[in-house]
C-alpha cells in the first residue's frame, strides 16, 4: 500500500477514535484528497457536539423548534401549508423542513445540528479546498495569512445562525465556479441559496445582473466611491426604492427594517467591546488596500490571470452592501465582498512571481487578520463543547453536552 494511501486510510480511522486529531492530520495533509472530506465530516460531528452556552443564541430557536414539531400531532401536509403560507418559516425552507423531518424521529437537538453542520461542511469545505487545488503549488508564505482569513470569515460554528450562513457557502460556492470557472450550471446552487434564507435575493439578483450583463469597467470604481462617501439610504429610503409588497414578503421586510429592530442592533454594536468592533473596521481596511493594490497596481497582471471578474463582483456586493448597510440583514453581506476580496488575492499570490509590493505590505495586513481570527476564535470556543474536543462519535451521545471550553478558561 503506498503511502498516500495510508495516509488516507489513517485520516478516516482517525476521525472515528479522535475527530480533533484527524482535523489536525487533515490540516497538515492539506494537499491530499481526503483532507476536505475530514473537514466536512468535522463539521458534522461540530454540529453533533455544538454547545448552546447561553439563551441569547439563536441555536434556542432551532431546538425548541424541533422540540415543538416532534410533540406536535401536526402532519406534513399541514406543516407544507403553513410553509407555504409563510406562518412557519417566513419565507426560509431550509432549516424548517429538516427540523420537521428529524423530529419525526427525536427531539434531541444534536442530531439536526449534526445534520446542519454536514450540510454547511460539505460547502465550507469545498470553497476553501477549491482555493487551495486552483493555487495549484505550495501555499506561499505571504499567501497563508489571507486563506486562514478566508477560513475564517464563516467558519463552522456560524451554524448558530444556520440559515443565513449555511446559504451564504453555497452562494459562494456558486460565485466561484460561476466567475472563475465561468460555468453556468452553477447557477442553480445560488438560487438554492434564497430558499435557505430568503435574504439572498438581493445577491442572486446581483450575481446574475453582473454576469449576464457587461458593465463599463469605469463604473465599478464609480460605484465604490458613491457607496463609501455619497449614498448611505435610511429606511425609508430603502422603502421607498421597494415594489408594493404583500404577505410573508410585507412581514419579514417590515421586521428587518422596522425602527425598533435598527435601532437595537445598532445600540448591540455600540455596546460590544472595542476589539469586536474594530475587527470589522479592519477588514474593512483590508479590502481597501485589496481593491488598491489588485485593481490599479496589479490590473493587467489580474486580467492576464483572469481573476478581474471575481474581483469586480466583490467591489459591487461591497458598494450596495455600503448603500444598505442600515438594514441588519443586509449588513451581513460584507461577508460576501470579504470571501470575493481574500479569494482573488490568495489566488493572485500563488500565480504571480514577483510579489514585491505584496511582501512590503504583508507585516501590515498581518494585523487585521489576527485581530479578526482571535476575536473569531473567541465567539467559537462559546459552542465549542469539551465533547468535540475530547470524545468521538461513538461515545459522544452518552455523555453531557452543555459544556463549553470557555468554560474550562473563565
Amino acid at each position: 500500500m503506498s503511502s498516500t494511501r495510508q495516509n488516507k486510510v489513517w485520516a478516516y480511522i482517525l476521525f472515528w477514535i479522535w475527530p480533533l486529531f484527524s482535523l489536525i492530520f487533515a490540516l497538515v495533509n492539506y494537499r491530499s484528497s481526503f483532507a476536505k472530506n475530514i473537514i466536512w465530516f468535522f463539521s458534522a460531528f461540530f454540529g453533533f457536539t455544538f454547545v448552546i452556552s447561553n439563551e441569547g443564541m439563536d441555536a434556542n430557536r432551532y431546538r425548541d423548534y424541533l422540540i415543538e414539531y416532534h410533540h406536535s400531532e401536526m402532519d406534513f401536509s399541514q406543516f407544507w401549508s403553513g410553509l407555504q403560507a409563510g406562518t412557519i418559516g417566513r419565507g426560509d425552507y431550509y432549516e424548517p423542513l429538516l427540523s420537521f423531518f428529524v423530529s419525526r424521529f427525536t427531539d434531541d437537538y444534536r442530531f439536526l445540528f449534526a445534520i446542519f453542520g454536514l450540510i454547511f461542511g460539505y460547502f465550507y469545505s469545498r470553497n476553501i479546498w477549491y482555493l487551495i487545488e486552483k493555487s495549484g503549488k505550495q501555499i506561499k508564505t505571504i499567501a497563508v495569512p489571507f486563506i486562514i482569513l478566508f477560513a475564517f470569515i464563516v467558519p463552522i460554528w456560524t451554524i448558530n445562525g444556520v440559515r443565513f450562513y449555511t446559504a451564504l457557502q453555497i452562494y459562494f460556492f456558486s460565485v466561484l465556479y460561476l466567475l472563475i470557472n465561468r460555468d453556468k450550471r452553477y447557477i442553480v446552487f445560488s438560487v438554492l441559496s434564497i430558499f435557505i434564507h430568503v435574504a439572498f435575493t438581493l445577491p442572486v439578483a446581483l450575481l446574475l445582473i453582473f454576469y449576464f450583463v457587461r458593465l463599463p469597467k469605469i463604473v465599478y470604481p464609480v460605484l465604490l466611491i458613491v457607496g463609501l462617501f455619497f449614498v448611505n439610504l435610511d429606511i425609508q429610503g430603502i422603502l421607498n426604492l421597494l415594489p408594493e409588497l404583500s404577505g410573508v414578503a410585507a412581514d419579514r421586510v417590515g421586521s428587518y427594517t422596522h425602527p425598533e429592530m435598527v435601532k437595537a442592533y445598532f445600540q448591540d454594536i455600540e455596546q460590544t467591546r472595542w476589539f469586536v468592533r474594530w475587527r470589522v473596521t479592519g477588514i474593512k481596511l483590508l479590502s481597501f488596500f485589496i481593491i488598491i493594490y489588485l485593481l490599479f497596481v496589479k490590473g493587467k497582471k489580474l486580467k492576464e490571470f483572469d481573476f478581474s471578474p471575481l474581483l469586480y463582483f466583490g467591489i459591487i456586493v461591497f458598494s450596495i452592501t455600503s448603500i444598505l448597510s442600515i438594514v441588519p440583514s443586509v449588513a451581513r453581506m460584507f461577508d460576501i465582498a470579504t470571501l470575493s476580496f481574500l479569494a482573488v488575492l490568495f489566488l493572485f499570490i500563488q500565480k504571480e512571481d514577483k510579489n514585491y509590493w505584496m511582501r512590503f505590505f504583508s507585516p501590515l495586513t498581518i494585523i487585521p487578520v489576527l485581530l479578526y481570527v482571535v476575536v473569531e476564535i473567541r465567539v467559537g470556543i462559546e459552542r465549542i463543547g469539551i465533547n468535540t474536543i475530547f470524545m468521538n462519535p461513538v461515545v459522544a451521545a452518552y455523555f453531557e453536552n452543555e459544556t463549553a471550553i470557555i468554560e474550562l478558561i473563565k
